[in-house]
């Protein structure tokens, strides 16, 4: 009974504490990176929850991967509170509490805490055993680092992963204590739901296998471990299938396109160095961004300090693997739950994120909780955690208030970070919807100095330009924008409503004719295209680009003559195109000699 109402205090307190952090999230805007994808921008959310948007939310990849439920929580927000970011973000904070509170629960159950009780071990070792779960508890309520997958609404996918992730350990505890279908379907299922949360949670079976090994003690390296993991193998099953589905989406995605080539060498780079900063981040979560920008050039210093490092952090944990299991655990647990986004396969244009470590950290947290000596007194103890934890509430609740907006956010990850392409993006993003153009072009134009190769800065600062009537500069970067992604939609009518506008004060040059005949094409409007690729060629007859389109214009209408002709002028122009063009012709079905 005593141990009961201990437990219900912490659990009290753990509410508060956190609800202390989070309590000004009701005053907090969306951000314009990623929200807009998920809520502000998509219709589909936007209309509640209906069945047929949970249909399209199972079938859909258009939103970055596949995480139903994750689309589905937004459909339900929209319905319960419309627009109202204080309503989406107190289903953040309400999924956080619900996680720390879960945590406690769990890591009691699964260190024996209950068992104890019914056992009559001595009160000590189970009050040791709750003040190391609701250290661990806390730590992950209170960390900085969490603060970005709280207070960011398009991060509703790591804290309901985190919830089927827990939920699914403690059902896993149950199962182990008594086996049977009935526990053993509903552990599958609870993992399912986290893997329909976010595909980051691919890596729980090896967890599973690891609370086996300790505290478990399922696991000896005998022919049990055969038996454990056949046990795990529809586990495995899911998430290899899930895994596919993601590796597919994110190639379609193309983000390493985007990004240029990335050399085996880079990625292990990247990645040793960024386990190495997430382990730093536990000890001093200081500078914290909202975008880290990947670096091409690590020195090479950095690279064998990181890896010295890690190795040495390894080769302790796996020495003390008998004496102290918890250390190889809590590592191990580290080390596995941050592979799929540790940057072997890009999933964005970050070097690590804040919100990667939601889960991984209780890894770390746990090996730091079960490594405090238990002879150190009570009182020290006690005052040694409320130092530390407070220390990390206070500095949550300053983290917190950057995510008050997007220029607040952005403002302050070009503070702490340098050549940070995408904060100035989205700065100027921001700071064009609050009136301030001008300020925004300038952080357009410093995120295209840093990356030239950037369609969405050109594409935002072309819109910034046409606005201020400088149509012939804003045509240039929707022209570049749509060079280095030429499917840019955004792009594409951007730079169809400069031409008209250009059309009506009739300053149209004759790339600008062709630019807009190109645009009309791509809109099947193929009379009107043929109208402008003319008057290109009336403004400048050696345009050979214009004849070229022309010729392919005349052939999509079926008139094989007038696309001969067009070929006729062109080779004694530019015989590559020409050549081109022919091919198209040939390909039309019927043959025409050249000489």
């Amino acid at each position: 009974m005593v141990k009961n109402k201990i437990a219900v205090l912490i659990g009290i307190c753990l509410c508060v504490a956190t609800g202390a952090i989070y309590w000004q999230l009701g005053g907090h805007d969306f951000i314009n990176y990623d929200d807009t994808v998920f809520v502000t921008h998509n219709e589909r959310v936007q209309a509640g929850l209906t069945w047929e948007g949970i249909r399209w939310a199972f079938v859909s990849t258009n939103v970055d991967y596949w995480h139903p439920l994750t689309m589905i929580s937004h459909m339900l927000d929209c319905e319960l509170f419309g627009l109202d970011p204080g309503g989406h973000h107190l289903t953040n904070v309400i999924l956080h509490i619900m996680n720390s509170l879960l945590l406690f629960l769990v890591l009691m159950r699964l260190t024996g805490v209950r068992e104890g009780m019914q056992n009559g071990i001595q009160n000590g070792i189970q009050n040791d055993t709750i003040w190391r779960s609701a250290f661990v508890a806390a730590l992950f309520a209170l960390h900085p680092a969490h603060v970005e997958s709280v207070t960011w609404v398009a991060e509703r996918k790591d804290l309901l992963a985190g919830l089927f992730w827990i939920l699914t350990i403690g059902a896993y505890v149950q199962y182990t204590v008594k086996p049977g279908l009935k526990t053993y379907l509903v552990t599958f299922l609870l993992y399912v739901c986290a893997l329909m949360s976010k595909p980051m949670v691919v890596t729980l079976p090896l967890a599973l296998l690891l609370f086996d090994y300790w505290p478990l003690k399922r696991l000896r390296f005998d022919h049990s471990i055969k038996r454990l993991i056949v046990e795990k193998l529809p586990f495995i099953a899911a998430a290899l299938i899930v895994s596919a589905v993601t590796y597919l989406v994110v190639s379609k995605l193309g983000i390493e396109e985007a990004m240029g080539p990335i050399s085996a060498q880079e990625k292990l780079a990247n990645a040793l160095v960024a386990y190495a900063v997430y382990v730093e981040k536990v000890f001093w979560p200081a500078n914290l961004s909202v975008i880290y920008p990947y670096l091409r050039d690590i020195p090479l210093l950095k690279i064998i300090i990181s890896t010295i490092l890690l190795v040495a952090i390894s080769f302790l944990a796996a020495r003390a693997r008998k004496s102290r299991p918890y250390f190889v655990v809590g590592w191990s647990l580290f080390l596995i739950m941050l592979v799929p986004v540790i940057g072997f396969v890009q999933t964005g244009p970050q070097a690590l994120a804040d919100r990667y470590t939601y889960l991984p950290f209780i890894g770390l947290f746990i090996m730091l909780a079960w490594s405090i000596p238990s002879r150190i007194s009570a009182k020290a103890l006690a005052a040694s955690a409320a130092v530390i934890l407070v220390s990390l509430g206070v500095t949550s609740h300053v983290q917190a208030r950057y995510w008050k907006d997007s220029i607040s956010l952005f403002s302050r990850a070009l503070e702490i970070t340098t050549d940070n392409w995408l904060a100035h993006d989205n700065l100027g993003v921001a700071l064009a919807e609050d009136g301030k153009v001008d300020e925004a072009m300038v952080h357009y134009r410093e995120s295209l100095r840093i990356r030239p190769a950037n369609p969405a800065a050109h594409n935002n600062l072309g819109v910034a330009l046409k606005g201020k009537g400088q149509i012939e500069e804003a045509i240039n970067h929707f022209v570049e924008a749509l060079k280095i992604r030429p499917g840019f939609l955004k792009a594409h009518k951007n730079l169809e409503s400069a031409l008209l506008e250009q059309a009506k004060s009739g300053l149209l040059s004759a790339r600008s004719e062709g630019l807009l005949g190109t645009a009309l094409v791509s809109q099947g409007r193929l009379d009107e295209a043929i109208e402008h690729f003319s008057r290109a060629l009336q403004l400048d007859p050696s345009f050979h680009k214009a004849h070229f389109s022309l010729g392919l214009v005349y052939l999509m209408k079926g008139d094989r003559k007038a696309a001969i002709l067009e070929y006729e002028k062109l080779k004694t122009m530019n015989w590559k195109l020409a050549e081109t063009l022919n091919q198209a012709i040939t390909g039309s079905g019927k043959e025409h000699e050249t000489k």
